[in-house]
């Protein structure tokens, strides 16, 4: 074998050696080679397609594999005759791969080109990666059996990458921070188990919540040589769930001591959940009211305008409306509440729950009914001594005539005497009488009567 053949040789296992699938391709548009690794990107043999055209072999194989977007850049980048640079497609079929092509002139004289399929798949990972975690709360790192840091990325809140790198959760975090790094860490090394904890922290001074995900590091014999982990700020997500707990809280108390009954009911009118001052109202422990329906304890003669409120509740056309209701306690006893009911609705603004608040007002009726009674007494008795002087005034006029025919005036003028002080007393029974009907107008124009 001559050297020269020693070194074709050599050169041809050169490219079968390459991790590169390599077609060139020549002046007439012909394949003039490839190497074994081009098998590892389509399904053929290297050899057969020697001396095909290259549109063909384009057609037949880098289309099904590569697409249409792909094999077509390939194809314009051959038709234009000038390098055609390198991109990066994605094969349409699972499992999907990221390849590499590059397309090069070989010889200005003969026009041949050279197409490079490589595996870009690590690299690809890698960038989509990054582009995933660039500007997200999620910060990855590893660490050795010393837990000292040799790998990060997407440090935030005063720490960077490269001040990471090569220090340990001692040389960041505060003593007390770190101290809860390191145990869970240490976990991980002496157990191999996964750990997931919500961890927190103190970054640029501020108070910060970390989820916290840590896995075992192996080298090729299964042996732990560090850790590795993901921490994601859950700051926003924590403070939030804080202050609904605290919102929820006050809510709790308020409904539990408030001195007013307060009922809950969905949509269907059935009671969902009440307070003791409601519960105590109508006479039902808790899990009496709960599933009972308003026509239940309503009563029957005011049920139909609570159902006709309720219904626009239901509907969404009502988010709120007060009235004067008369309830019917579990011992029959008919009971008056003030009802302010207010429409509650979900995320989506759909109507959820009513909140019933009832201020008991029996107590107030009933004296508004004694009040009415009295009221309506004194006008019959304002009435009556109306008549009575009506009747009085005429016997009255009968003796003061007697009086003028008698002989002894003595005696007349005592008569005419007593005649003018009980005249004197049925005009002040007649004065009260006329101040007492403007009272009574005046009551009954402010509805106070």
């Amino acid at each position: 074998m001559t050297p020269d053949n020693d070194a074709a040789d050599l050169a041809l296992l050169a490219l079968d050696l390459l991790d590169e699938g390599l077609v060139i391709v020549g002046g007439d548009g012909r394949v003039i080679r490839t190497n074994s690794t081009l098998q590892t990107f389509f399904p053929c043999r290297p050899d057969e397609l020697v001396g095909d055209d290259i549109s063909g072999v384009i057609a037949r194989y880098m289309l099904p594999a590569l697409g249409e977007s792909g094999a077509g850049q390939i194809r314009a980048a051959l038709m234009d005759g000038a390098d055609g640079g390198t991109f990066t497609c994605r094969t349409p079929d699972p499992p999907h791969r990221h390849l590499s092509v590059s397309i090069s002139r070989l010889n200005n004289a003969t026009q041949a080109r050279l197409i490079r399929f490589h595996d870009a798949g690590d690299a690809e990972d890698v960038r989509q990666f990054r582009i995933a975690l660039d500007h997200s709360p999620v910060v990855v790192f590893a660490q050795d059996r010393n837990l000292r840091y040799f790998w990060t990325y997407n440090q935030q809140h005063g720490l960077t990458n490269e001040g990471v790198l090569g220090a340990t959760d001692d040389d960041l975090f505060s003593p007390a921070d770190a101290a809860r790094l390191i145990a869970l860490k240490r976990r991980v090394l002496e157990t191999g188990e996964i750990v997931r904890e919500e961890v927190p922290l103190t970054l640029g001074g501020v108070a910060r919540v970390r989820s916290l995900t840590l896995e075992p590091l192996r080298d090729i014999s299964g042996s732990i040589t560090g850790v590795s982990g993901a921490a994601y700020d859950i700051t926003t997500r924590v403070r939030a769930e804080e202050a609904l707990r605290e919102s929820e809280e006050r809510f709790r108390s308020i409904f539990e001591a408030a001195g007013i009954g307060i009922v809950l009911l969905n949509m269907t009118g059935r009671v969902v959940r009440s307070n003791p001052a409601f519960r105590r109202m109508l006479g039902y422990t808790e899990d009496e009211l709960v599933g009972l329906r308003i026509s239940d304890f309503t009563h029957p003669d005011d049920l139909e305008e609570s159902l006709s409120l309720c219904a626009g509740m239901a509907t969404g056309l009502q988010d709120r409306f007060e009235l004067e209701n008369r309830y019917v306690s579990r011992d029959g006893r008919t009971i008056h509440g003030r009802l302010t009911a207010t429409l509650l609705r979900n995320a989506a603004g759909k109507p959820h729950l009513a909140i019933g608040m009832v201020e008991e007002i029996t107590e107030r009726k009933l004296h508004e009914e004694i009040r009415q009674q009295a009221y309506r007494q004194i006008e019959r008795n304002m009435e009556q001594f109306a008549i009575l002087g009506d009747h009085v005034r005429h016997p009255l006029q009968v003796i003061l005539a007697r009086a003028d025919l008698m002989d002894d005036e003595e005696t007349a003028e005592q008569i005419r005497e007593q005649v003018r002080r009980i005249n004197a007393l049925i005009r002040q029974l007649d004065e009260g009488w006329v101040e007492s009907r403007k009272i009574r107008e005046f009551l009954r124009r402010n509805d106070l009567l």
